[in-house]
């Protein structure tokens, strides 16, 4: 599997990181990010599968896509239950 490279921006600021992932993202998705102090969540902002990156060092790799599926029915359940 080959080696994708992912743009991200954290919410506290617009400068944009990359990171490494063998997973497709879209825009707008929310990662997971390891970052020095512990993990953090940021958004796809794009991806590239061939860069052009000559730089001396290894890109850390995305742990993981955050799914918000469970998350939205069990908000909306709610939210329907509270409006009976």
């Amino acid at each position: 599997m080959k080696d994708l490279y992912v743009r991200v921006a954290f919410a506290s600021g617009s400068q944009l990181y990359t990171y490494r992932t063998p997973v497709v993202l879209s825009p707008k998705d929310t990662v997971v990010i390891p970052t020095p102090r512990g993990f953090d969540l940021a958004k796809v902002h794009s991806m590239e599968d061939n860069p052009k990156l000559n730089v001396p060092y290894e890109y850390k790799w995305i742990v993981q896509k955050v799914d918000f599926t469970e998350y939205t029915d069990r908000s909306s359940i709610i939210n329907s239950k509270s409006r009976l």
